[in-house]
């Protein structure tokens, strides 16, 4: 049977038959769409290495409180090296001043 007579015979059916075709050509068709996009991702984002993979055999995970300065550690070297001295308390104070800047 060819494709024109397929078509036509298709043609012929009632719409509830003609609405399952609908429905099978859409699943096939977005199978392959599927198929292609993760055969594709699959080749454009090679195997990611794992975390411990990565990391060299002698470091081990400490705990980030040891190892970085303290966030007002750098408050005070910042605020050494500008030469002012706010506080953090001093910096949460709200501003008292109006408009006129008196």
């Amino acid at each position: 049977m060819s494709l024109i007579k397929k078509i036509e015979h298709i043609r012929q059916q009632p719409e509830a038959v003609r609405l399952r075709y609908v429905w099978l050509c859409v699943s096939v068709s977005m199978f392959f769409v599927f198929a292609i996009w993760i055969l594709s991702v699959q080749t454009n984002f090679p195997k990611m290495p794992s975390i411990t993979e990565t990391l060299p055999n002698n470091t081990s995970q400490e705990n980030p409180s040891t190892t970085a300065p303290s966030l007002q550690e750098m408050l005070q070297k910042s605020t050494s090296a500008t030469g002012t001295t706010t506080t953090p308390e001093a910096a949460n104070t709200p501003n008292t001043t109006d408009a006129s800047g008196q």
